[in-house]
Parts: structure tokens; C-alpha cells; sequence
């Protein structure tokens, strides 16, 4: 407390005189005899040592008992979690010193983390590392708000004839077009980014001499979240041609462009409004409903010719990623991101056949293939899954087509009835044996965690076992869809 540490700095200044003071004592007795002023009386410091022992007892009882109090709030974390207290929140420190604050965001920098003494190679990775969590900010955004907004849109309650008046139709444009807008904005966005990293990537591993240092380097991630826009640019073309209600949508909203045209001036506008609505409709006909964002994204990108170092270390990057991935799947070594990954190293497949459209790698492309015997779906969000052998049929050059499946899209429709065909006996042994180690691992995670020494050891057992129940979640979801 407060008066305490008051105390003990009186004390010290007091024992501190005193102690200066007999030692200018004994100088002094040196050459003169001590005067009266400078001696202090014993019974003084015997009070001053008295006092010092009580307080430092005291002191030496507070830490004692929250040194008990530390190791009761360790061995309470497994059941009552840990205490995350804000700023705002923390108004009783000083009777409640120990306690342990849990904080998701890293303090740091990129610019930090991507410093050397290499400036060039400083820049580059910086721009690589924006770029990337630029990509991993338009995959939130299209999971939370694109994603859900095409597969739902134009759905709506049953309406009459009578109904669907005039007013009806104009208010429904009105309130569905911004979206539609929003969509095509997010689509640019999206396609300046896989743009801007692809150029950096082929910059980095280019012929010039500025660029050595990244000659032994393989920038996996960068190429991985390369491919994982594209992957993005798949859902979007996914979700509009999985539903099925935007044509009837689109019928509507041209009826109501009609409606306008009719009569401007009655709903407040003048032929400049209504044609330019009429032209905002035609670009997303043109550009979000023919479904052909990923087909586009790919012919801007092969316009160029692209280095042969850089068509090296696409193809290289991505047969890594396919077989380091393909052998942990289906095992209990399974990360949480491997079939995102196994989608983004199936674009980047799509992308290096297009690039080199006469000359496949016969290696890559049968890698891509094993994918699809893999998995009948891979999934781009939660609420879009894409299947792998269709993409590579519909995106590969004719080239690497042929080291596919014999009949394409024969082929894979079979593979697909066949999986349906065997669902009612794989699927009740599969998800039997999921429910299995998910009740395992419920029963491990509520059972009394085993407290050790050591707080990181036991903080680090429990991530580990969470880090296993998500990824046991994660296995079912997708099974299931």
C-alpha cells in the first residue's frame, strides 16, 4: 500500500543518515572527537531496525501469499479460462496484481519483420507480404458479405400477380442494384491484387542481376496466396452459377429499367439516370452473371510472356504444394488449410498451363489429376465449394487436357454417381468414426487438465488439444458438405 512504501522509504532515509552519519564519525574520529550533534542515540536505532524488520515481515508475507495465489490462478485456467481484461476494465490492479491478460494482436510491423541489409530484397518482401494479407482480407470479405449475397440473391417471398406491381419492381431494384455494384467493385479489387502480386513474382525471379538473392529462395507463400485469389475468383463464378434464380433476377430488373424509361420525370429522374442504369445493368450481365471472372482474370494474365525462371518456379512451387499436401490429408497429420491449399495449387496449375499453353508439364498436371480422385469437392468458403476435376477441364490448355481424365467431363460426372452410388455405406462408416474421435476428444478436453511445473508446458498441451477438436470440426463440416 501506499502508507507502506511510505514507511520503508522513511526508514531507508533514516537508516541511510544513520549510517552516513557513523561512518562521518568514525572519519572524524580519526583526527577529532566526535561532537554531540553527530551521535546517534542507540535506543534510536534500535527503533529504527525495528521498524524496518516489521515492514520487510510484512512485504515478505504479501509475496508469499500471492506467490499461492499465482499458482492457484495457473491450475484454475483449464476451468475457468483465462481473464482477458481491457484497458477500461482493469480498475482494481492494486488488490488483484496477479492475473493473466490474453491479447490475439501482434505489436509489430511488417516493415520490422521484412528489414535486412539487403534494401531491394527488404522492399520486395514487403510488397509480397502486403500483398498477401490483402488477398486474405478479400477472402474475409467474400466469405462474410459476396459469397452469401449471390447464392441467396433473388430469392424472396411468394408474391402474386397482383402483387408485383410497378412500385414493387422499382423498390426491389433499388434496394438490390448497390449490392450487385459492390460485387463488381470487390471483383476489381480482387483482380488488381492477383494482378500486382503476379507482376511482383515474375519481377522477383526474373534475368536481372538486382534480383540475385531470391535465386535460392522459393517464395511458397507468396505463390500459394497467388493461387488462393484465384480460388477466390472460382467462388464468385461458382456462386452465380449455382443459383439458379438470377436469370428470373435479371428479367426483373430489365422490366423495371422499362418502367422507368416509360415515364422518367414521375419517378424523379431524366433519360441521363435511366440509361445510366440501364448501362450499370448490362456491365453486371456482362462481367458478374456470365461467370466467367476466372476465365478472364486468366487471359489478362497470360498476355505477357512471362521469364523462364519464373515458369520454373510456378511449376516448382506448386508440385511441392500438391505433394506435401496430398500426403497429410485423409491421416491425423491433417492441417486445417490443406484443401484450401490443394485449391490454390489447382489454380496455379490452371495459370501455369495457360502460360505455356504448347509446352505441359506432364508431372504437375498428373499431380492435379490425383486431386480430383481425392476429393469430389474442395471447399473456396463455407457456403461454396468447387469441384477440382471440372476446373481443370474447363481451364487447362488442350495440351495438359491430355494427361486428364479419358472421357473429361464424362469421366467425372461418373465419379461423381459413383460416390453417390456408395454414400449409404461409406458415409454412416465415415462420419461413425469422426463422431468416435469427436467424443474422445470431448471427453479429453473437459476432464482436469494435467497441471505441470512449468505454466507454458501446460498453456501449450491445451492449445494443442483445442488446435485438434477444431481440426476434427473442420473434418466433419466438409464431409458433410
Amino acid at each position: 500500500s501506499s502508507s507502506s512504501s511510505s514507511s520503508v522509504a522513511v526508514v531507508t532515509m533514516v537508516a541511510r543518515s544513520g549510517v552516513d552519519g557513523r561512518a562521518r564519525g568514525d572519519v572524524a574520529s580519526a583526527d577529532e572527537e566526535p561532537t554531540t550533534s553527530d551521535a546517534i542515540p542507540e535506543e534510536y536505532l534500535e527503533n529504527v531496525a525495528s521498524v524496518m524488520r516489521q515492514t520487510l515481515g510484512e512485504l515478505d508475507d504479501f509475496i508469499s501469499a500471492w506467490k499461492d495465489k499465482t499458482r492457484e490462478t495457473s491450475d484454475n485456467v483449464g476451468e475457468d479460462g483465462v481473464s482477458n481484461h481491457t484497458a477500461g476494465t482493469r480498475g482494481d490492479e492494486d488488490d488483484d496484481p496477479i492475473v493473466l491478460c490474453a491479447d490475439p494482436r501482434e505489436r509489430i510491423r511488417l516493415e520490422d519483420l521484412c528489414a535486412s541489409e539487403n534494401a531491394l530484397l527488404s522492399k520486395t518482401t514487403m510488397i509480397v507480404a502486403h500483398l498477401g494479407e490483402e488477398v486474405q482480407r478479400l477472402a474475409r470479405i467474400a466469405e462474410e458479405i459476396i459469397y452469401p449475397l449471390l447464392n441467396t440473391f433473388g430469392e424472396r417471398a411468394e408474391v402474386s400477380e397482383e402483387e408485383m406491381t410497378d412500385e414493387y419492381l422499382r423498390n426491389a431494384f433499388v434496394d438490390k442494384l448497390q449490392p450487385l455494384q459492390d460485387s463488381l467493385l470487390f471483383m476489381d479489387q480482387l483482380r488488381a491484387v492477383i494482378c500486382n502480386l503476379f507482376t511482383q513474382l515474375s519481377v522477383v525471379y526474373s534475368t536481372f542481376a538486382a534480383y540475385t538473392p531470391y535465386q535460392s529462395v522459393r517464395l511458397s507463400w507468396a505463390f500459394d496466396m497467388l493461387g488462393y485469389a484465384l480460388a477466390i475468383a472460382v467462388g464468385v463464378d461458382e456462386a452465380v452459377r449455382s443459383n439458379k434464380i438470377l436469370g428470373s433476377a435479371l428479367m426483373n430488373f430489365k422490366r423495371a429499367v422499362l418502367v422507368l424509361r416509360a415515364d422518367p420525370p414521375q419517378f424523379g429522374m431524366n433519360e441521363v439516370d435511366v440509361s445510366s442504369l440501364d448501362s450499370a445493368l448490362s456491365i453486371i450481365d456482362k462481367q458478374l452473371f456470365a461467370a466467367s471472372f476466372f476465365n478472364d482474370v486468366l487471359s489478362e494474365l497470360e498476355q505477357a510472356e512471362q521469364p523462364d525462371r519464373f515458369i520454373k518456379e510456378l511449376a516448382g512451387a506448386t508440385l511441392k504444394c500438391i505433394e506435401s499436401t496430398c500426403a497429410r490429408v485423409h491421416s491425423k497429420a491433417e492441417r486445417l488449410g490443406d484443401k484450401r491449399t490443394l485449391l490454390s495449387a489447382i489454380c496455379l496449375t490452371v495459370l501455369h498451363s495457360r502460360l505455356v499453353p504448347d509446352i505441359p508439364d506432364r508431372k504437375l498436371c498428373s499431380r492435379a489429376w490425383e486431386v480430383h480422385k481425392l476429393f469430389t469437392l474442395l471447399p473456396v468458403a463455407t457456403s461454396v465449394s468447387v469441384c477440382p476435376g471440372a476446373i481443370l477441364d474447363a481451364h487447362l490448355s488442350p495440351a495438359s487436357r491430355e494427361f486428364g481424365l479419358p472421357n473429361g467431363m464424362d469421366a467425372i460426372v461418373a465419379l461423381h454417381r459413383e460416390t453417390l452410388n456408395n454414400l449409404d455405406q461409406t458415409f454412416p462408416a465415415k462420419l461413425g468414426g469422426m463422431i468416435l474421435e469427436t467424443v474422445s476428444w470431448l471427453a479429453k478436453f473437459t476432464a482436469a487438465p494435467n497441471i505441470t511445473p512449468s505454466l507454458a508446458s501446460t498453456m501449450s498441451a491445451r492449445v494443442a488439444l483445442f488446435k485438434q477438436g477444431i481440426a476434427l470440426a473442420n473434418r466433419m463440416r466438409h464431409y458433410i458438405q
